[in-house]
């Protein structure tokens, strides 16, 4: 396993993921502030303007809005914004903040999730990469979504179970990340089976809260709009165009067009199985790397998936430095220099500003598959190297103890 020369600390190490970090988000905010962003942060400012009338509950049974395919705390967020820009707080910014705050938070859990199977220098790197990330910078500081909020509350559902052994926390944090979106759903086998590994009444603990936390946040929506919500939100199946994965090679080898149509239609829901599957099958082998299982499944959701739009790319930046740095680096960078050229095109400048979102160009379908492959081969060998280390955490308690706990 790897070590850590004596002159690195835990603390020490802590301290340089946040100042990066910290640095890290004042320049995102700094693009918030200064950027209009994509499409999808006009999208959201709409959505506000109606929350601000009908409730987070009330937006899913408004007719003729363009589709609300958010689970209900982003609803609840949107609300609080529009609070906020009563006071003169500019929703753009607003509009991106949760997310950049929530990069701030993965850039320290992925510290603390690799530190006792990479050691604290390659851990420090680990985390340092995800605070720095090009993805992360693209996604979180100027397209505008929620996609990095959901992966960090994921996260921070595992760090609670493995690393600090609290299971309730860590089934409030699942529920508030289902709450956001959907997608974190593949992360629910993992951390159930990763649970119950630990200890039945951690399962139990565990399960009891995530339930509640779903019951208290869905059962509104699901009550008053059950057919909008199912139609929306539990089986959106993205925008038509799909420049990206599988189902765009399966076209480019002539696959038939009709079974292309099965898989991307009713055959989707096989991907989230498959997915799942894979954290499902990463916690039972190694129930204490719950974070690398949870960070694998959003990223195997991402190689698999049906759908396609540019800030899906922030699913797999943190999952994969989770389990594996240099792949894991690999994929930042190119998914960031992809989306760097990409944003830039749809703001007619070589800067970002008022990206207005088309089709891909030929080019940028090609460097997609260039992402596509680094990804795979990312999920590949992190899947390896979680598999080949010795499943052995810390436990933290009150303070930076080494306490040793065999799978």
């Amino acid at each position: 396993m790897a070590t850590s020369g004596p002159a690195t600390s835990p603390q020490r190490a802590r301290t340089t993921v946040l100042l990066v970090g910290l640095a890290a988000a004042a320049a995102k905010a700094a693009i918030a502030a200064t950027t209009h962003g994509t499409d999808d942060v006009r999208t959201f400012i709409r959505f506000a303007r109606v929350i601000a009338h009908t409730g987070p509950v009330g937006v899913y049974g408004v007719p003729g809005l363009t589709r609300y395919n958010h689970g209900p705390l982003t609803g609840i967020l949107l609300a609080g914004m529009s609070r906020l820009a009563v006071y003169g707080a500019p929703m753009p910014l607003l509009i991106r903040l949760p997310a950049i705050l929530a990069d701030l938070l993965t850039c320290l859990l992925v510290f603390e999730l690799t530190r006792t199977r990479m050691g604290v220098r390659r851990a420090r790197w680990c985390g340092t990469a995800v605070a720095l990330s090009p993805v992360l910078v693209a996604v979180s500081g100027f397209h505008g979504n929620t996609d990095p909020v959901f992966a960090a509350l994921t996260l921070l559902s595992a760090w609670l179970l493995t690393r600090r052994r609290l299971p309730l926390q860590a089934g409030i944090a699942l529920g508030l990340a289902l709450s956001i979106k959907i997608v974190p759903v593949v992360a629910v086998p993992a951390l159930l089976i990763a649970a119950f590994r630990l200890g039945r009444g951690h399962g139990y603990r565990f399960a009891v809260a995530l339930a509640a936390t779903l019951a208290a946040l869905w059962s509104g929506p699901m009550l008053r709009y059950p057919k909008q919500v199912h139609a929306d939100v539990l089986s959106y199946a993205g925008i038509s165009y799909r420049p990206w994965g599988l189902p765009h090679l399966a076209a480019l080898m002539g696959v038939p067009l009709h079974w292309i149509h099965l898989w991307v239609g009713p055959g989707r829901f096989s991907v989230v199985l498959l997915a799942a599957a894979t954290g499902a099958w990463i916690a039972w082998r190694r129930p204490q790397e719950a974070g690398a299982a949870v960070g694998l499944s959003l990223a195997a959701m991402l190689l698999f998936s049906t759908a396609s739009a540019a800030q899906y790319l922030a699913w797999a930046a943190a999952g994969v430095l989770v389990a594996e740095f240099w792949s894991g680096l690999a994929y930042n960078l190119l998914a960031g220099a992809f989306l760097s050229e990409l944003y830039a095109r749809w703001s007619s400048h070589w800067y970002w500003d008022f990206a207005r979102a088309t089709r891909w160009t030929p080019l940028e379908v090609q460097a997609g598959v260039a992402v596509w492959a680094s990804l795979a081969v990312a999920l590949a060998l992190g899947i390896r190297a979680v598999l080949r280390r010795p499943a052995t955490v810390t436990v933290t308690v009150a303070v930076d103890v080494d306490v040793p706990v065999a799978a």
